[in-house]
């Protein structure tokens, strides 16, 4: 199986970047690069075949709890959808209500297509979808921008012929030591949907007068993880900052997608972005 993302320590150093001093966090993550949706992988592969992604949708809902100085507390909700099927293919949607409280919600789309090498991304308000048609596999190295220069995208340097070529994946930053390490505790085993999920939940806590504190700061993160899945059933956060979050896995369906959920409705207008191979920039500048 896929180990699970890393999402748990890249969402507690985003979180600790509010916290003055919590951004030198050296926090070691655990299991493999953050992926749109990490996969596990079938086993009924005969030897020799490459391994299957296990084909899933899971459907996720996050509340936010905010509490403001005056007392007024507010409540945010979104969901959240992850497909993927045995050919690869990962989708990934977020719903989040409209301003205004008239119940509408828009809904952003974006697809990983590596059968037909393309990124596809859409949304429900405005109805209009983009295809980003991505190079041969072969030839993902160097820089590659469309006709516009608009879009632009480095797939690393060229490898050497005696090395393979790298997977694409997030790399974290390395950060210095710091002054308040977190605490992890072993939470044990929990079904979450039927699944097996083991949890771990770090603490870090400011002592008062750190950071011009009058009392303790205390941010906590915690994180479930199915093995059979290698993804994150479920996500808990508190900041003093930032209030409490929960994201948890609300359904899931291990049967095959089908294939409209990895392309834009009907009716939607689609446009087509290639790309061609560009001069990288020099060390040290940015794209303009």
């Amino acid at each position: 199986m896929v180990p699970h993302p890393a999402r748990a320590a890249l969402m507690f150093a985003m979180t600790a970047a509010a916290i003055p001093g919590f951004s030198q966090l050296n926090f070691q993550p655990v299991g493999s690069p953050l992926t749109l949706a990490a996969i596990g992988c079938s086993e009924d592969q005969g030897a020799g075949d490459e391994a299957r992604p296990q084909a899933y949708t899971a459907e996720f809902k996050t509340t936010t709890i905010q509490t403001l100085a005056s007392g007024v507390i507010i409540t945010r909700e979104s969901t959240e959808t992850y497909a993927t099927d045995s050919q690869g293919r990962t989708m990934n949607s977020q719903t989040v209500a409209m301003r205004g409280g008239n119940g509408t919600a828009n809904v952003w789309f974006n697809v990983e297509d590596p059968v037909q090498g393309t990124r596809i991304s859409w949304d429900t308000s405005s109805k209009q979808a983009r295809v980003i048609q991505l190079p041969p596999q072969d030839q993902r190295q160097g820089c590659w921008a469309s006709e516009s220069g608009t879009l632009r995208m480095n797939f690393g340097s060229k490898p050497r012929k005696s090395e393979p070529a790298a997977a694409e994946s997030v790399n974290l930053a390395i950060v210095r030591p710091a002054r308040w390490a977190p605490t992890r505790e072993d939470l044990g085993t929990e079904s979450v949907q039927g699944l097996e999920a083991h949890g771990y939940r770090w603490t870090m806590t400011i002592p008062t007068g750190q950071v011009g504190n009058d009392q303790p700061l205390v941010t906590v993160q915690e994180s479930w993880t199915a093995p059979s899945l290698g993804i994150e059933v479920r996500h808990l956060s508190e900041s003093p900052q930032s209030g409490k979050t929960r994201k948890e896995l609300v359904s899931l369906d291990l049967s095959e997608p089908p294939i409209h959920t990895f392309q834009p409705p009907d009716g939607y207008e689609v446009t087509t972005t290639q790309l061609h191979p560009v001069a990288c920039p020099e060390i040290g500048t940015r794209w303009r």
